[in-house]
């Protein structure tokens, strides 16, 4: 799934506090989300996994922890907390 997220400075800091939760290594690849240019406009898109494969984890919304990490670590966590828990609601449907 793809969000908007208007605040977004592109740091990509959660990218890698994510990859850190699944493998205990700092890797944008092994992150379960994407901070994605938007095309044909200024700012960027978070790119939740849905699904596994070789290069992808599903997000888990960090089950096992109180706060997930990209949110602990997110300048602009409000706009992605949000982003979080809206995909989380949509796994449960």
């Amino acid at each position: 799934m793809v969000f908007d997220m208007l605040d977004c400075g592109g740091c990509k800091t959660c990218e890698l506090v994510c990859s850190f939760h699944h493998t205990k290594e700092f890797s944008h690849q092994f992150s379960s989300l994407k901070v994605l240019n938007k095309r044909n406009y200024p700012g960027y898109q978070i790119l939740l996994v849905e699904k596994e494969d070789k290069m992808n984890i599903p997000c888990d919304g960090c089950k096992d922890i109180e706060t997930p990490l990209c949110l602990q670590f997110c300048g602009k966590r409000d706009d992605l907390e949000k982003i979080i828990y809206r995909f989380k609601r949509a796994k449960l449907q």
